[in-house]
């Protein structure tokens, strides 16, 4: 078992910007325990979150010709058990750090966390549920950030824009279900795409980022730049389904370099 492969480290820069930009808009103060709860949220919180992704994922991966490489591995059945336990160690050991912190909503917003994405792949298994798939996916964004925030601020005055900031990862979410299609719906796993179909998937994305867009809730330039490319990239999809896999990896490129941008300019 590769369990560096199964954590999938590209996306430990997810995880961290995330808990990071809700840090430092929330004037947090820098500290050891922040630096190990950061640290948390990088192999620890991913091998969590896809250990247990890819138990339940098991029958769509193995038809998943992308679960190689970056994005994941096929994990064999036999090892699904010691996986389990491994998985839920990590979560343990990440919701154990924040008990370090003695900031009771880190606490809690981190056991929350960690129960959203638990049950987003294991029974009730959100995933599969079109649309809530997308909405738990907002839900995860909002606590994470929530969790970086509560060290300067109190998490439950969050900014309402940050709302509307979870509405685009809602949408690109939903627009990310058009790239497991095929395997999704070989093995009859009901998603946005597989239910509803691509073109729908990509007008109701669509929608939902102009709906932000237009609402001007966004104030930072770096944000409302990020969504114009992705209304731009997923118009031109509409016509050119095939492009799908090509813009979701230009879209990770840029959420990377657009949140070290936001980033630098707010500090």
């Amino acid at each position: 078992m590769n369990l560096l492969k199964l954590s999938r480290p590209v996306f430990w820069i997810v995880f961290i910007v995330v808990f990071t930009a809700g840090f430092v808009v929330g004037k947090g103060t820098f500290s050891v325990i922040f630096l190990l709860q950061l640290l948390s949220f990088s192999f620890p919180f991913s091998l969590f979150v896809f250990g247990i992704n890819d138990i339940y994922d098991y029958k769509t991966d193995l038809l998943n010709p992308r679960k190689k490489n970056i994005e994941g591995i096929k994990l064999q059945k036999k090892h699904h058990k010691d996986i389990k336990i491994i998985s839920l160690v990590a979560g343990a050991l990440v919701l154990l750090i924040s008990f370090f912190t003695f900031n009771v909503q880190t606490i809690i917003l981190t056991f929350l966390l960690l129960m959203v994405m638990y049950i987003y792949s294991a029974p009730p298994r959100l995933k599969e549920i079109p649309f809530l798939d997308s909405i738990s996916n907002g839900i995860m964004f909002l606590l994470l950030f929530s969790v970086g925030y509560s060290y300067g601020s109190d998490s439950f005055t969050l900014h309402h824009s940050l709302f509307f900031a979870a509405l685009i990862v809602v949408a690109i979410h939903a627009y990310t279900t058009i790239l497991d299609y095929e395997p999704d719906k070989k093995a009859n796993v009901k998603t946005m795409a597989t239910v509803f179909g691509k073109k729908f998937t990509v007008v109701v994305s669509l929608a939902m980022l102009l709906f932000v867009l237009l609402s001007g809730q966004i104030q930072s330039w770096i944000i409302n730049a990020y969504i114009l490319l992705c209304i731009l990239l997923m118009f031109i999809s509409l016509f050119y389904m095939h492009l799908v896999k090509l813009f979701i990896k230009a879209l990770f490129v840029f959420f990377v370099i657009g949140a070290a941008c936001f980033l630098i300019f707010f500090l």
